[in-house]
């Protein structure tokens, strides 16, 4: 039940370094900070409900998150005449103070604590958690500075327009290098600014800025929201022959293909019951669709099996899990599936085989379409650990070799790959301290989770194992 995402993504990437892990040691509360403590305390209980109403999808005006991110009157609309400057500033400063009263508490000591969970998801499908972010909030600009109390540590962040990255043009707050601070629930921050801008100032910079977020929303549409949106039926080509021949890891020559009647016959053969790997290996077009893919995506063709084994029961169409949002063989979120439309391979195999855009591919919808996503998905977990696989990786590499994490976790390559196809986001944590040798950067919830959801991962790796042995065993591991 894979899910990722804009801010998942962006913790792979550099993030500025914890300057402390004693919250107490943290510059300062400004004056604008205590100014929006009053503020957020002066919202009364009608509205906020009426604005919880609004920005979670109870009311018939439901906004969506593309409204948050690039409409800044959203709470506090405005009136048919111009503003003038003042009224500008009173009203941007109100709307700050109603979606702060939203997406967070007033956690003491000089504290707000986000909680992006509760908000759910729009209508899109796009979760609050993932893609509503600090610059989304604080819209008032006279908070030009803040300090981000995350995972163990404090990052200094300040005001500004995104630069490069999954971000890029984004209005956000950034760390002392200029990269995007990412933020999620249970994380706190602290308005360290005390200055404050002269009306007509404010008045230019708010124009400004507005023109800039603005400038953002063609990318976000087309590259996140139009991809949670396209999940439509597919139709196979007519003409369909794929076919790779390489070397196997004797050196053998080997042949991998695939065919429209291959795919179809794949499909067939999974729309029984669920099976366990050792029945699912006697699925002949099943196994050529599964090397096939393997093979083009660089990832070892047990490995899906044991993925699709745990995900599905090897059933196609796959039940429906998680209240909905887990479709399709790889039980993919949709915000996971829109991650994997948009990588280069998908986008290239599923477009070898079907009518539609390969972008308008909904889960659940053709069998080779749902084994790209669990292919791709594996293949971006492993290169955030920095595993380098292929299809001829000995598999004693994933299943044997052991991999230990700073804070003594213990597994097999394969099974942190397993974590990383479930909560991409603590994977990513744990990876950058695998790499590091240090902890600091791992949350409490990240090592809770693991502790209680190890053995799960520990259990793919060992289905991974049976896989391996009973493709050998029945001549179709073709690696």
């Amino acid at each position: 039940m894979p899910a990722t995402g804009e801010q998942q993504v962006a913790l792979s990437g550099k993030q500025g370094e914890a300057l402390t892990a004693d919250p107490a040691t943290a510059e300062a509360a400004g004056k604008v900070h205590t100014e929006f403590v009053e503020r957020t305390g002066k919202v009364d209980e009608p509205t906020a409900k009426a604005d919880m109403d609004v920005l979670t999808g109870k009311s018939p005006e439901a906004y969506t998150i593309e409204d948050i991110r690039y409409n800044t009157r959203l709470l506090k609309k405005k009136g048919e005449g111009e503003e003038k400057p003042e009224e500008q500033v009173a009203n941007l400063k109100e709307e700050t103070a109603r979606r702060m009263k939203a997406y967070t508490t007033d956690a003491g000591d000089g504290w707000f604590q986000l909680d992006y969970a509760k908000m759910g998801t729009d209508k899109n499908g796009l979760t609050h958690e993932l893609y509503v972010g600090l610059g989304d909030i604080l819209l008032d600009l006279d908070i030009q500075n803040i300090v981000v109390q995350k995972e163990g540590g404090l990052v200094k962040a300040h005001r500004g327009i995104v630069a490069s990255g999954s971000h890029a043009g984004r209005v956000g707050f950034l760390d002392e290098a200029g990269e995007y601070v990412a933020t999620h629930t249970g994380d706190k921050f602290r308005i360290i600014s005390s200055d404050k801008m002269d009306v007509t100032a404010y008045a230019g910079k708010l124009t400004e800025e507005t023109g800039k977020r603005e400038a953002g929303r063609a990318a976000f549409k087309s590259g996140t929201v139009d991809l949670y949106v396209a999940e439509g039926p597919v139709t196979l080509k007519e003409a369909i022959d794929l076919k790779e021949t390489t070397k196997d890891g004797k050196g053998n020559e080997v042949t991998f293909q695939v065919d429209k009647k291959t795919i179809e016959g794949a499909a067939a053969e999974c729309s029984g019951g669920g099976v366990d790997v050792e029945k699912a290996v006697e699925r002949p077009n099943l196994m050529k669709v599964l090397n096939y893919i393997a093979y083009k995506v660089g990832v070892p063709p047990y490995g899906m099996l044991a993925v699709i084994k745990h995900e599905c029961g090897v059933k196609f169409p796959a039940a429906v899990g998680d209240g909905g949002l887990a479709v399709g063989m790889g039980q993919h979120h949709p915000e996971a599936w829109a991650t994997c439309k948009k990588q280069p391979i998908f986008q290239t195999l599923v477009g070898s085989v079907i009518k539609e855009e390969p972008n308008n591919a909904g889960r659940n919808a053709n069998i080779f379409v749902d084994l790209v996503g669990v292919a791709v998905m594996m293949k971006m977990g492993f290169d955030v650990f920095g595993f380098e696989v292929n299809h001829l990786t000995d598999p004693a590499e994933l299943l044997e070799k052991q991999v230990t994490s700073p804070d003594g976790v213990t597994m097999t390559k394969m099974a942190w790959l397993r974590m990383f196809y479930h909560v991409p986001s603590y994977a990513r944590q744990y990876a950058k301290a695998i790499k590091s040798g240090s902890m600091d950067r791992v949350s409490e919830k990240a090592q809770g989770w693991l502790k209680e959801h190890g053995h799960r991962y520990v259990k793919l790796s060992e289905t991974a194992t049976a896989a391996k042995q009973a493709m050998a065993a029945k001549g179709v591991l073709m690696a």
